[in-house]
């Protein structure tokens, strides 16, 4: 595959760095789209028509479903899409026993090229990589440790108590605390929403936020196609923050997002709050069990509140806050930076998953997130072997850092860590930019961070 360097604007004509994305996401340019939205185009340009792909196989997994050991919701989700990237990034222990539980549900061949950037190959990075630490896994385990539950539930614990206190005292010190405290909820579920089925992962439906439909824009979007035009993370955010380098990016698209990204970072779960309940409102989205829980934490704060208004008072200023910090945080963490890759600047020329998804992210090279187990759950720590490994709890990464660092030297490749500042700022700078970089300009950007990713 030949790597490209567009004018910076993507479209049906140039659709993609990546000549796998070979046609322009249908709908991609309509904007304030709900992730039910997003889906539904991607079902439509996979065109599979009900059934699943998994690399160039077609299968039938409807009776599966309701057996799926992770949970009948990953795959009532990917119903009717190429889940390739999905398959290959969930299943770390006994591939073989998987693939041959796979072949029961076989239907047919295809020979219509995947709608998708990456390869797989069996010498590629990523192949390779995930051969090395399948052992190691399988000694280990893939799912948390009681450690992390602990955290978990003691960050779960602590919201609540502040919730009530702030609430019962009118305090909006205590109040913003508590939201500072669901955000660290939200961004832990985070880890436990990309394992297999449960509880934690509903703690982020305690927000104005969905465990659902974060399953649909993160986990089946962002993740699988991290920064390209595949990425809902990336579209559902257009036009108010345009991080691909379009030409035709406004003044306001680019300069004012250091002052309204605030804002913006307090109603976004609230925007999507409201767009769901439209939904369901409109029958046009079914009423899950989870919706639920946002409201329990209402009714507490109507129930321990002085009276409505002050109990109403509380749930919002928490909600708010916890909007805030989440975005602040998410947004500005990993993703976001001109030494990053974009979709519109220069590809690899070997498409390779692994290689792609660390082209996509850059690690933080922080001490106190690089060191503590607690700091990376609440701030999204780990990131690159996550974005690599995502149904590996952030426990275990620790496991496979040393073959992480070995096979990265084996084939040359190095993606320097930059701090937390750097990625705030980078994060601006990207927004600002609107014309694509090549691989060696990227390398150039990279230069001025000293530190090294682990």
């Amino acid at each position: 595959m030949v790597p490209k360097i567009h004018s910076g604007e993507l479209n049906s004509e140039n659709p993609s760095s990546y000549s796998g994305i070979w046609k322009y996401p249908t709908n991609r340019d309509v904007h304030f789209q709900s992730v039910l939205d997003w889906i539904a185009n991607k079902k439509e340009d996979d065109n599979l028509k009900g059934l699943w792909r998994v690399n160039n196989k077609i299968y039938n997994l409807e009776t599966f479903v309701k057996h799926h050991p992770g949970g009948s919701d990953w795959l009532e989700i990917s119903r009717g899409t190429d889940i390739t990237e999905a398959f290959q990034v969930s299943h770390i222990i006994n591939p073989i026993a998987v693939e041959k539980t796979l072949e029961r549900y076989f239907v047919r061949d295809t020979t219509t090229p995947r709608y998708s950037p990456y390869t797989f190959e069996e010498d590629g990075f990523y192949k390779i990589l995930k051969k090395r630490i399948q052992p190691i896994m399988k000694e280990v385990g893939t799912g948390p440790t009681d450690e992390i539950k602990r955290m978990m539930d003691s960050i779960v614990f602590g919201f609540f108590c502040l919730s009530i206190l702030g609430t019962f005292l009118n305090s909006t010190w205590l109040q913003i605390l508590a939201g500072l405290f669901l955000a660290m909820v939200a961004i832990g579920a985070h880890n436990f929403a990309h394992l297999k089925h449960n509880w934690r992962t509903y703690c982020l439906d305690l927000t104005w936020a969905s465990s659902f439909e974060f399953r649909i824009s993160h986990v089946f979007s962002h993740h699988c196609f991290p920064n390209t035009i595949l990425d809902a993370e990336l579209s559902l955010f257009e036009p108010i923050l345009e991080f691909l380098p379009k030409a035709n990016k406004n003044w306001i698209q680019r300069h004012g997002p250091i002052v309204y990204n605030h804002v913006l970072y307090s109603i976004l779960f609230g925007m999507a709050f409201l767009t769901r309940w439209m939904r369901v409102i409109e029958r046009k989205q079914l009423l899950r069990p989870e919706f639920l829980l946002v409201w329990f934490h209402l009714a507490l704060c109507l129930v321990i509140g002085s009276d409505m208004t002050s109990g109403l008072t509380s749930w919002v200023t928490t909600q708010l806050t916890c909007s805030y910090f989440y975005h602040l945080c998410a947004i500005n963490s990993a993703h976001h930076a001109p030494s990053i890759f974009h979709d519109g600047d220069e590809a690899r020329k070997d498409p390779d998953f692994g290689l792609c998804q660390l082209d996509a992210v850059r690690e933080r090279s922080d001490s106190l997130i690089q060191n503590s187990l607690f700091v990376q759950l609440v701030v999204l720590g780990e990131h690159s072997l996550h974005h690599l490994f995502p149904t590996i709890c952030n426990s275990k990464l620790k496991y496979i850092r040393a073959v992480f660092e070995e096979t990265l030297e084996e084939f040359g490749e190095n993606f320097p860590a930059m701090s937390s500042w750097d990625h705030f700022k980078g994060c601006l700078e990207q927004l600002r930019r609107s014309s694509p970089k090549s691989i060696e300009e990227r390398k150039a950007e990279e230069a001025k961070f000293s530190s090294k990713s682990k």
